[in-house]
């Protein structure tokens, strides 16, 4: 372990490396967005995304960056738990475009791979696509009227195919991982059972990986391309005590994936 990095009095709920730069930034409950260096270990600039006094404090819920992007489309995304959806330069502190999805709670956010559109997903089931310059809405797969191809419950994940910057992939709290493509507005494919509740779901390849909150089965492979499972990878946990996942991600090779969670 080479560093460890603590908040004062808060609480985190999603993080990144910021890209071409040294910076570890967390997102965290108390509004904050707080910038790292992690290789010092010390504590770098801060930003409160909502600064009106009634909102100051809502939790920022994930952020996100642009992985393939150019250094000037490298803006920073984050989602609030009131539904505040925002861009930021975060070099030079700045907003750069923010809005409300009225009536939702936002809960992840994500960018495709060439960084020209980016999804949100939360409480009330919808899949939002808006265009990154703009923060225009594109299209919301699965909707009209919340059908059959929408999800069942709230959507806590979304990850872009690193491989096709129109495919997407969301999961939630209904035991499915839905596969959109964009394009057609459609749900293209499902893979039944993860139980996705946190940031439990990435991508590498032609592989989609799945962490699920419960007390078995909880770490999976699947086939992006058929849905079927390739792996399940063994969580050593003891019989009382499970550990349930909230969270996982393959390293940038592939060959290696890091998990974690909590105990039941």
């Amino acid at each position: 372990l080479g560093s460890t990095l603590r908040t004062k009095g808060s609480e985190i709920f999603s993080i990144r490396f910021a890209p071409s730069s040294p910076w570890l930034v967390a997102a965290s409950n108390d509004g904050v967005v707080r910038m790292f260096d992690w290789k010092n270990n010390k504590e770098g600039k801060q930003v409160r995304i909502r600064t009106e006094k009634a909102t100051k404090d809502v939790p920022v819920m994930c952020i996100a960056f642009p992985e393939y992007a150019p250094v000037v489309k490298q803006a920073m995304l984050a989602v609030c738990s009131d539904g505040y959806v925002s861009r930021w330069d975060m070099a030079k502190q700045k907003c750069l475009n923010s809005f409300m999805e009225t009536g939702n709670e936002t809960y992840t956010v994500g960018y495709n791979k060439d960084a020209s559109l980016f999804c949100t997903g939360g409480l009330d089931r919808k899949l939002r696509v808006y265009d990154d310059e703009t923060c225009k809405l594109v299209t919301e797969p699965g909707v009209p009227e919340l059908g059959m191809e929408s999800h069942g419950n709230r959507i806590s994940a979304v990850m872009w195919s690193k491989v096709d910057p129109n495919i997407l992939i969301s999961g939630g709290w209904d035991n499915t991982v839905k596969i959109w493509d964009v394009r057609d507005n459609k749900c293209v494919r499902q893979v039944f059972g993860p139980y996705v509740t946190g940031e439990g779901l990435d991508t590498h390849g032609e592989m989609i990986l799945t962490g699920s909150a419960r007390p078995s089965e909880q770490v999976e492979i699947w086939d992006l391309r058929t849905s079927d499972p390739l792996q399940a990878i063994k969580w050593p946990s003891s019989t009382q005590d499970p550990c349930v996942v909230y969270a996982c991600h393959f390293s940038k090779n592939g060959k290696y994936v890091v998990a974690g969670g909590a105990f039941s």
